[in-house]
């Protein structure tokens, strides 16, 4: 097929797993306005209303490297249905929690769906488009997770405020019940390559008791105490399993992650960069919808409303930095963004303790224009240093970076909160890191032009 517009047939097919992929990220930003709520609602702590977000997080995290190797054994179409189905009845269920446990229980299990849609959509993409036909299919699927990223914190306010919020879970039944009667396989895909029919099953199990037992270890550190034989062991245990998983994931024939991705410095600047856009991300959304309810005692719409400025501009900026990006090269589109992003969570803290948003607000407006500037350009700097053959390893790694990187924001701020009762420590460690980050990603990052490896 030449390089002239998509087909109906696969604009179609675009388009659902674009929503349905959306779907996922769109509690990233509608449930921080709602967690106060659920504080309320079932007179529980803030730490444990952040395992609703943490506990999706976590699993997600645990399997998004592995749902990719599902494809070997499963068609990459039925993997997408059944993650589907697993979201969608989570979903009906998760607006019925009558506690706060059983929310974060089913909100583990949506994790599970959650992993199987998001890398069966990558998978599906490569198996139905041509080449010079992926491009423009991206394209189309990254910007339907933009529109939800968009509306999720007015949604969000607005369902809880004049319904209830459970009707954040609710409302993503419709679309994705749409979503699996219109779906269809176009019908000449491209053929799928022969895959290693190995599962990594050591790998996996050390990988999730490694993410699992860090998680608990700093969600609960405040409450059982940090000195205690529990959060101890949950550490150790943590520490033992994460080297576990290096030496097995070294010894594999088919690793969930290859080890040997990191001794590139590029590469491990790269993935270090996407880990931090997404880290800065759900912190920012949570701990800053938690500040503008708490804080200065906005209404969950109003601070749906006051969130919109740091998401507006995504869908323009998105453009102009890709173009940056091929015009400049992704090295110095990245180190700008790292560089203005850290000034902005700096303000942010500051901002915090002045009680007043309109001396916050310049700070989202920044953060709208330059947030891109971590993860496209990331991306775009890994696929130009390694072989061609090694980018749908990439992919997946990047995802899992990205995952580890929501859940220890969440587990991080959630720590902070605890010992100081104040955001402002939450947005200064960020600024911490990204300052620590732009040094190792003005080092490491590849200073060559871009070539594009064979």
């Amino acid at each position: 097929m030449s390089g002239g517009a998509l087909t109906r047939e696969k604009t179609v097919f675009v388009t659902l797993i674009g929503i349905a992929a959306g779907l996922t990220a769109f509690d990233e930003t509608s449930l921080g306005v709602v967690l106060p709520t659920l504080q309320q609602e079932f007179q529980t702590t803030p730490g444990a209303t952040h395992w609703v977000v943490n506990a999706y997080l976590v699993v997600m995290a645990s399997l998004v490297a592995v749902s990719g190797r599902l494809a070997d054994f499963l068609p990459a179409d039925v993997l997408w249905r059944a993650g589907l189905v697993v979201f969608t009845l989570t979903s009906v269920v998760a607006g019925f929690s009558p506690d706060i446990g059983w929310l974060i229980a089913i909100r583990a299990v949506q994790g599970i769906g959650a992993a199987l849609i998001f890398t069966s959509s990558v998978a599906l993409i490569a198996q139905v488009f041509a080449d010079n036909e992926r491009g423009r299919a991206f394209g189309i699927f990254s910007s339907l997770a933009t529109v939800l990223i968009l509306i999720g914190p007015v949604a969000g306010g607005l369902l809880t405020e004049f319904l209830s919020w459970r009707w954040v879970f609710w409302v993503t039944v419709p679309p994705a019940l749409l979503c699996l009667w219109r779906f269809r396989l176009p019908s000449s895909p491209a053929p799928e390559r022969k895959k290693s029919r190995q599962l990594d099953l050591p790998g996996l199990a050390s990988l999730i008791l490694c993410i699992a037992t860090l998680t608990v270890g700093l969600m609960q550190g405040a409450s059982w105490g940090w000195d205690s034989p529990s959060i101890l062991g949950l550490f150790a245990v943590s520490i033992a399993s994460g080297i576990a998983f290096v030496v097995i994931e070294s010894r594999s024939g088919a690793p969930l992650i290859d080890p040997g991705l990191f001794r590139d410095k590029s590469v491990a600047a790269s993935l270090m960069t996407l880990f931090m856009a997404q880290y800065r991300r759900v912190g920012t959304s949570i701990y800053l919808a938690l500040f503008l309810r708490d804080g200065l005692g906005l209404s969950p719409l109003f601070a749906g409303i006051a969130l919109l400025p740091a998401v507006a501009l995504l869908p323009l900026s998105t453009i102009v930095i890709g173009r940056a990006a091929d015009r400049l090269g992704a090295r110095i589109v990245v180190l700008t963004g790292i560089a203005v992003i850290g000034a902005s969570m700096s303000w942010i803290a500051l901002a915090s303790e002045m009680r007043n948003y309109w001396v916050l607000f310049p700070a989202l407006l920044v953060i709208s224009c330059f947030a891109p500037t971590m993860f496209g350009p990331s991306r775009k700097a890994m696929l130009h240093t390694l072989p061609a053959d090694r980018n749908a390893q990439l992919s997946g790694v990047s995802v899992t970076a990205q995952m580890m990187g929501a859940t220890l924001a969440i587990s991080i701020g959630s720590v902070l909160l605890t010992m100081t009762g104040a955001v402002w420590p939450i947005f200064l460690v960020m600024a911490l890191a990204l300052a620590a980050l732009w040094l190792l990603a003005y080092f490491w990052l590849d200073r060559q032009p871009e070539q594009h490896p064979g």
